[in-house]
């Protein structure tokens, strides 16, 4: 049985959520807070488009699926994966 890991935008992004601040989770982090931010605006896409994933229907590869989608959602973001 395999565990589902959490991307870490989408961590970033509960953390945020739960009341800490940009600079706080870059100081703890140790990254700078432009990253952050970048990688909060990646978790609220990819909160909207699992979002989205969940009310459309079942491909019959959805793990290639998510894993093309982000590397769009990446490269459209100037980040290198």
């Amino acid at each position: 049985m395999s565990q589902r890991v959490e991307p870490f935008a989408l961590q970033l992004l509960r953390r945020h959520r739960n009341g800490e601040s940009i600079e706080a989770l870059a100081v703890g982090l140790g990254i700078p807070v432009d990253r952050v931010e970048m990688r909060l605006r990646v978790a609220a896409m990819l909160y909207e488009q699992q979002s989205a994933a969940s009310a459309a229907p079942k491909t019959t590869e959805p793990a290639k699926q998510r894993d093309c989608d982000d590397r769009i959602i990446m490269t459209g973001l100037g980040l290198h994966i």
